[in-house]
């Protein structure tokens, strides 16, 4: 049995957060519960962050699936707080998320970053339309991947849920757990400039893999988004966000699904293609990113062959319970 009070904090970073990166290490020095080591994961080839207190920095591959594939060795503790190099916590923020991973039995609990529930209706509207992400009345998840790989979002949440997918800056997750899930697997990812896809990916593959995950809404912890890693080539941004959503629902929905559970995923992603390149078409009349129509065909026909590559194939399937 793991102490529940007794938790690390793994930190990746590329160096470039700044002053966020200050308020981070100053935040989890003043939690109510202190972590018991700070550890920071810097890419190889950047500039070490400037050291604020006691936190321990080491060299790891570059990549964020490479930083969040890690084994984490020098942490000894069972719990481990995962987080991102620009986030804010309030001084209970922690205690929070413990007390929650205790009361809910959970493997894992995230803290709500993206507020969804609480965008106004012509943001929520345009959310769906746009990306497929929809608001939810039922209770049984904070988020539920949809046969698309999109997403829905509970509108009226409790402060603590189940879910089967989260945002990745902040996540408390028991070792034993995060070293189980092959995420050496999807490696893959990192071939993508900064990637969106890796925090469902990784999420997604927590929840078919038989573990709990939980969102904490009311953990007072804020995502601060210094973009450190964005790319600012928008149509490039754009090709790889449909190619990644391709080989996401591909890996994670398709691959892992059985008869029946396979061609409804075909019917979920095709439906969900088909109805973003009608909105792409519609982008030609006022003479607006028309780069939307090539990207739609080209990254869904560039996805299929990564899939049936020798390399893709070789990859291990998901040992998914559920």
């Amino acid at each position: 049995m793991y102490d529940r009070l007794c938790y690390s904090v793994a930190i990746r970073t590329l160096g470039k957060a700044g002053v966020a990166y200050e308020t981070l290490i100053n935040c989890l020095k003043k939690q109510t519960i202190p972590p018991q080591k700070i550890v920071v994961y810097l890419a190889e080839g950047y500039i070490p962050p400037v050291k604020v207190a006691d936190e321990e920095i080491v060299l790891c591959k570059k990549g964020m699936s490479h930083q969040r594939a890690l084994p984490y060795d020098e942490i000894e503790t069972e719990l481990i707080l995962l987080c991102d190099d620009d986030v804010y916590f309030a001084e209970d923020s922690v205690e929070k998320m413990l007390t929650a991973m205790v009361a809910e039995d959970a493997d894992c609990v995230s803290a709500n970053v993206f507020p969804n529930q609480d965008m106004r209706l012509r943001q929520k509207v345009l959310k769906g339309i746009f990306y497929g992400e929809l608001p939810s009345f039922r209770k049984k998840f904070a988020f539920r991947i949809r046969k698309s790989s999109s997403y829905s979002y509970c509108n009226n949440p409790r402060e603590v849920m189940e879910s089967q997918s989260c945002a990745g800056p902040c996540m408390l997750i028991k070792k034993s757990v995060n070293n189980s899930l092959d995420y050496q697997d999807e490696l893959w990812l990192d071939q993508f400039p900064y990637t969106s896809g890796q925090d469902q990916i990784f999420a997604y593959k927590l929840y078919r893999y038989g573990y709990k995950l939980c969102i904490h809404y009311t953990a007072g912890v804020i995502h601060l988004d210094c973009r450190t890693g964005h790319i600012k080539d928008e149509v490039l941004a754009d090709f790889n966000k449909r190619k990644i959503k391709y080989l996401e629902w591909y890996r994670s929905i398709y691959e892992p699904g059985t008869g029946m559970q396979k061609f409804l995923a075909v019917i979920g992603y095709y439906s969900y293609w088909i109805w973003l390149f009608g909105l792409s078409l519609i982008n030609i009349l006022p003479g607006r990113r028309r780069y939307k129509i090539g990207n739609s065909i080209r990254a869904l026909s560039e996805a299929r062959k990564h899939v049936m590559s020798p390399e893709f194939a070789e990859i291990p399937k998901w040992r998914v319970k559920r």
